[in-house]
C-alpha cells in the first residue's frame, strides 16, 4: 500500500479507507479531487480530499466538514450525491458520484468548443433546476443573516 505524500498530487494506486485512487481529476482552493475505485462496491467515485497542507488548520477542517454536511443533504437528479466520507492517515475526504461524461469543459473540448443551441439550453435548464433546489433546501450550515 502506497503512503500518502503531502507534497505530491500523483496518488495513483494509493489506498485511502475503502478507496484506491486511480487518477487526479482536479485541484481547487481547499481540495483535490481524484477518480477512485470503491473496493467494497467496485464502483468508480470522485474522491475529494482536503489539501494536505490544510489538515493542520482547525478552521479549514471545519469548513471542509460543513461542505460535506451541506452536500450530503442535497438530493436532486442534477446534483452529485455524496456517497461516503471519512478520515484516513490524517486526510479528510468524501466520496461522490462520478460523472462518466466529465465536466462541461470536457464536453466543450469534445464538441470542438461550441455547443448547439439546443444542447446549451438543455444543460443550462438542468443547472438552473439544480441551483434552484440547492438554494431553497434547508442545510445544516446555511448562510447566516450576517453573511
Amino acid at each position: 500500500m502506497a503512503l500518502i505524500s503531502k507534497n505530491s498530487l500523483d496518488m495513483s494506486g494509493t489506498r485511502l479507507g475503502p478507496y484506491t485512487i486511480v487518477e487526479l481529476l482536479g485541484k481547487g482552493g481547499i481540495g483535490t479531487v481524484y477518480l477512485a475505485k470503491n473496493r467494497r462496491t467496485g464502483d468508480l467515485e470522485a474522491l475529494k480530499m482536503l489539501l494536505p497542507e490544510l489538515t493542520e488548520s482547525a478552521e479549514m477542517k471545519e469548513r471542509f466538514g460543513r461542505e460535506i454536511s451541506n452536500s450530503a443533504i442535497l438530493d436532486h437528479p442534477n446534483i452529485i450525491k455524496v456517497m461516503d466520507y471519512g478520515k484516513c492517515n490524517d486526510i479528510c475526504y468524501y466520496a461522490m458520484e462520478y460523472c462518466i461524461g466529465g465536466s462541461l469543459m470536457d464536453l466543450l473540448r469534445r464538441e470542438g468548443g461550441i455547443l448547439s443551441y439546443e444542447k446549451a439550453v438543455r444543460i443550462t435548464i438542468q443547472v438552473l433546476d439544480g441551483l434552484e433546489y440547492a438554494h431553497n433546501v434547508t442545510v445544516p450550515y446555511g448562510k447566516s443573516s450576517e453573511d
